[in-house]
């Protein structure tokens, strides 16, 4: 797979962008492993060679600099290299989970004018975007596979890029329940990159970073600072507790990045480890742990835990819990109920005084600039002077420890998946028979968050929970699903005439709204 790397363009080597970080780790690293498969391993040579083929193969399909491509695969060696070319040659990435429907990646898709989408060879046939289809695997939808991707093609010449060219587009929803699309810069990345790596163990050449974890969201995002510092990634399609601690027993893992319901399952049944002797380090994020299973997961995993917390406006590392702040001791439950303090260099605040609740914002390198072509939810979260209002609600204490304690905006977070409610409503409301319906998210023992609708049927209608589930299988991704259906007479309001969600989420706790 071995091939000489192509030229580097010396205006970009020296900037403060993600691409600058790629290219000193392939110059610096050339002959160490970049990949781990069991067909073997790539080197960061390798990598860069097949990320030049992939580039050129772009190239010949029409496919120009700045163009998104859209990737939502399963984790794979070979997204390490596309990502790798994405970056590179200065095509805009947008990774997507692969478990969401068809018609989702469709309207992302086009959306941000996508120049092509690559994705799972079961997804293929059901796309309608306009973008040119790439299948992990041959199928008659597609134009190429991914083998035919990475095939012989002469590769263009490396760009420079600067600190404000577009690195990514990470798609997020609100209130109106359609994706958009945050802007992440090269300078973003950078930071990002370089964030992590000082509040991580020192990386280098023999740390390996599994993905159990989808590479398109937190796991992928962690794993920057493992790419740009000489160590190696190893891949798992999908998530499978018994089969994450098999390879990375087998493999030597040194990080593995997991969403809170993954640690959950991992320490499932398990009392004392070590688990993983391997492992240095074990980032999670998405949505806190309660304190009680940190404290079993510490006796399982031992000190490797790193709460780290961030969003796709607002790239991580913005807090960290460090892992000797995961350690007993003193205000232990106060610690792990937090999600630790701004790390060097973030400038955070929460908007009330000291103790008492408010929202919190952020302003820095790592803070997108806008919503893909939306300027007015733009202006709604980005002030003149760079600072981003998240929406999430926390309070800090003296030691300068943020907890977080709430969602200014209705996002519900199952499993490490965004849920956001409006999708969902929207959804079950275009039932026939539905005259309205409210979705909120509830506590639950392994998901931390689930997703349960409350449905308001039109007079005589007999629309039952079968058929909404059934609507939502048809349109949205399975983790978006309700896992509870209830049918009530009216939804509570407040005075203007909008739902009012908190006590409708109160009623549900409190049992008035039986099944």
């Amino acid at each position: 797979m071995a091939e000489e790397a192509p030229g580097r363009p010396e205006a970009s080597s020296h900037l403060e962008t993600w691409a600058a970080l790629l290219l000193a780790a392939h110059a610096n690293f050339a002959g160490q492993v970049a990949v781990v498969r069991p067909e073997g391993a790539w080197s960061y040579a390798d990598v860069l060679g097949a990320a030049s083929r992939c580039a050129g193969r772009l190239s010949g399909l029409g496919v120009t600099r700045g163009a998104r491509v859209v990737i939502a695969l399963d984790n794979r060696p070979e997204t390490v290299v596309i990502e790798r070319a994405l970056a590179l040659w200065g095509f805009v990435r947008v990774a997507l989970s692969p478990r969401l429907h068809p018609e989702e990646i469709d309207f992302i898709a086009a959306d941000c004018e996508a120049a092509v989408v690559i994705c799972e060879a079961a997804v293929a046939g059901a796309l309608r975007c306009e973008a040119t289809v790439v299948s992990a695997e041959p199928h008659p939808a597609a134009t190429l596979s991914l083998d035919a991707l990475m095939a012989e093609a002469t590769a263009p010449a490396l760009p420079a890029i600067g600190p404000d060219d577009l690195a990514s587009l990470m798609y997020t929803s609100g209130t109106t329940g359609r994706p958009k699309g945050a802007m992440n810069t090269h300078r973003n990345w950078h930071a990002m990159a370089t964030r992590m790596a000082s509040i991580l163990p020192p990386i280098g050449p023999g740390d390996v970073l599994l993905h159990v974890a989808p590479m398109s969201h937190f796991s992928g995002s962690v794993a920057s600072a493992y790419a740009a510092n000489g160590a190696a990634i190893a891949t798992l399609r999908r998530f499978d507790p018994a089969r994450a601690v098999a390879v990375a027993r087998q493999i030597g893992a040194t990080c593995m990045p997991l969403v809170p319901t993954m640690v959950l399952d991992l320490i499932a049944g398990r009392d004392e480890g070590p688990l993983l002797p391997s492992l240095k380090v074990l980032p999670y994020g998405g949505s806190s742990i309660a304190a009680d299973a940190l404290v079993r997961a510490r006796a399982v995993l031992g000190d490797t835990l790193l709460q780290v917390y961030g969003m796709s406006e607002a790239l991580i590392p913005v807090t960290a819990l460090a892992t000797t702040e995961h350690r007993a001791g003193d205000g232990e439950r106060a610690r792990l109920s937090s999600a630790g303090s701004p790390v060097p260099g973030a400038a955070v605040e929460v908007c009330a005084p000291p103790g008492e609740v408010g929202e919190i914002r952020v302003r820095g390198p790592n803070v997108m600039i806008g919503y893909w072509n939306n300027p007015d939810q733009t202006r709604e979260v980005l002030d003149a002077e760079g600072w981003y209002a998240s929406g999430d609600l926390g309070r800090q204490d003296p030691s300068g420890r943020i907890e977080i304690v709430g969602r200014r905006r209705d996002v519900i977070i199952t499993g490490g998946f965004n849920v956001y409610p409006a999708e969902v409503e929207r959804v079950i409301a275009a039932v026939p028979g539905v005259a309205e319906a409210a979705v909120i998210g509830a506590p639950h023992a392994r998901w931390i968050e689930t997703v349960v609708a409350v449905v308001v049927r039109e007079a005589g209608a007999q629309v039952g929970a079968d058929q909404l589930l059934a609507a939502c299988r048809d349109h949205l991704a399975a983790y978006k699903k309700p896992t509870e259906i209830r049918f009530v007479p009216a939804l509570p309001r407040i005075s203007t005439g909008k739902v009012d969600k908190r006590r409708l989420r109160e009623l549900y706790l409190a049992g008035a709204y039986a099944p």
